[in-house]
């Protein structure tokens, strides 16, 4: 079985659309997602709408925490005052753009999924949702589980990791909003079997990223919105 690891969507729905129709041309046959599927994009609605229409399973990401409230801004780890002012922004912004339905699909997701197919956890960050674990953490973290591998997302930074138990943990891209220096949309694809992976693949996809920027700039968002999306 091919399987599809997404993460991090925030709000950006031509970069979801675009990785959609990659991961299907590659054969994948079911898609999870580790969080965080709105803040800082301009369509942030549209995003739950497409995964409430194509039924992809996914978990719940700091940022989606944070707008439905269940999780507290004062957690998040912040470089300086300025980006914790526009963070604060974009989440009450974010909020706004929902209806009732797209918070109580929010609601309803979990924090953990285990794929049944093979000794796979898959969170939004370890040892909580909002920390950015290094391989020291991720070994302790994973050293009493039974789960033999971990996916996680909220990084932003596609890598693998081999823990010192023996352990392999990947951090999946990001599709909306990478980090690694390209606004390409990211995602990892694996084949399951006999409950063991092969052919892990960190794939990167074009989309439309000029007329992202428009609607960002169209919809009076901050400036600053075009350097977190990695348009500047």
């Amino acid at each position: 079985m091919r399987i599809a690891f997404i993460s991090d969507i925030h709000g950006n729905i031509l970069a979801l659309e675009a990785a959609y129709r990659s991961l299907l041309q590659k054969g994948a046959e079911k898609i999870y997602c580790a969080g965080d599927l709105i803040s800082f994009g301009p369509r942030p609605a549209e995003v739950i709408d497409f995964f409430i229409t194509h039924d992809i399973e996914t978990i719940l990401g700091n940022h989606d925490a944070t707008v439905i409230g269940k999780e507290n801004i004062d957690g998040y780890v912040f470089k300086n005052d300025e980006e914790r002012s526009y963070i604060i922004d974009s989440i009450e912004r974010t909020a706004k753009d929902l209806t009732k339905l797209h918070f109580d699909y929010l609601y309803t997701l979990p924090e953990k999924i285990e794929v049944p197919e093979c000794s796979l956890l898959l969170l939004h960050s370890v040892p909580d949702m909002v920390s950015y674990p290094d391989e020291k953490v991720i070994s302790e973290y994973m050293k009493d589980r039974k789960h033999r591998f971990l996916f996680f997302g909220h990084s932003h930074i596609p890598r693998i990791y081999s823990t010192d138990n023996g352990k392999i943990a990947v951090n999946i891209p990001s599709i909306g909003k990478p980090k690694h220096g390209d606004p390409l949309a990211g995602y990892c694809i694996v084949e399951i079997k006999k409950k063991r992976l092969y052919d892990l693949q960190f794939t990167f996809c074009e989309y439309d990223i000029d007329k992202v920027r428009r609607e960002i700039t169209q919809r009076g968002f901050p400036l600053q919105t075009l350097k977190f999306l990695n348009y500047t």
